[in-house]
């Protein structure tokens, strides 16, 4: 549903590398993770297309599990989102699967939630 949203130019992701390759969504097992470009259409048609799943499907979104997260966004606007869809606002940076995303590589300190779950394993 999200790609045909897509190819009907009803949500734009990001586009990323040297070939700009647009990314809308990864998914992971039970877990998606959407990108969008800070455009209100794309937000309120990703809404759209979520609700219609959600109806189609009969399953349900766990909101208590879901964050909005921006770069570079205005802070105010992301809230009010978040706050239409029933989500909390998340930070960078975060851990998402065991692994820092949005930190610093280089630094020692963004690998330790790394070397804490190695850790525990061995």
């Amino acid at each position: 549903m999200v790609e045909r949203a897509q190819e009907a130019n009803l949500l734009h992701g990001l586009i990323v590398g040297q070939d700009e390759v647009e990314v809308s969504h990864l998914q992971f097992a039970d877990d998606t993770t959407f990108f969008l470009d800070d455009k209100e259409e794309s937000w309120r048609n990703l809404f759209d297309v979520l609700d219609l799943f959600c109806t189609v499907s009969g399953m349900k979104i766990n909101k208590g599990k879901s964050s909005l997260l921006g770069i570079n966004f205005n802070m105010a606007s992301l809230e009010d989102k978040a706050g239409r869809w029933g989500c909390e606002v998340g930070s960078w940076p975060m851990v998402y699967l065991g692994m820092p995303l949005g930190g610093n590589p280089k630094t020692i300190s963004f690998w330790n939630p790394v070397l804490e779950k190695l850790e525990e394993r061995l």
